[in-house]
C-alpha cells in the first residue's frame, strides 16, 4: 500500500516518507519484540512475587497505561488530525470559492 495514501492525510505529504520509514523500522524489529515479550513476562513475574504472588499489580499498571493511551488519543491526537484535515479541506475548497 502506498504510504502517501495511508499517512498523507495525517502528517502531510512532506513527512510521509519519514513516517513510512519509522513504521517500517518498527515492523522490521520483530526480534526485539520477541526479546521484549520474554523480558516483560519475567518482569511481571518478579512484580507478582514481590506483591505476595498476586498478578493484580501488573494488571493495574497495564490498565493505567491503556487508559493513558486512550486519553492521549482522544484529547491530543484527535484535535491534531481534525485540524490537519480541516486545513487540507480548506485548501482544496479555496479555488472553488474564488
Amino acid at each position: 500500500m502506498d504510504p502517501k495514501v495511508v499517512y498523507g492525510p495525517v502528517v502531510g505529504n512532506r513527512w510521509v516518507q519519514l513516517v513510512a520509514g519509522v513504521v517500517a523500522m518498527i515492523v522490521i524489529s520483530n526480534s526485539a519484540k520477541g526479546v521484549s515479550s520474554i523480558l516483560a513476562g519475567y518482569g511481571a513475574a518478579l512484580v507478582a512475587a514481590h506483591y505476595a504472588g498476586s498478578f493484580e499489580v501488573p494488571y493495574y499498571v497495564a490498565a493505567i497505561f491503556d487508559i493513558t493511551a486512550a486519553v492521549l488519543a482522544l484529547f491530543l491526537l484527535r484535535p491534531i488530525v481534525r485540524r490537519r484535515i480541516a486545513t487540507e479541506l480548506d485548501a482544496r475548497l479555496a479555488p472553488a470559492r474564488a
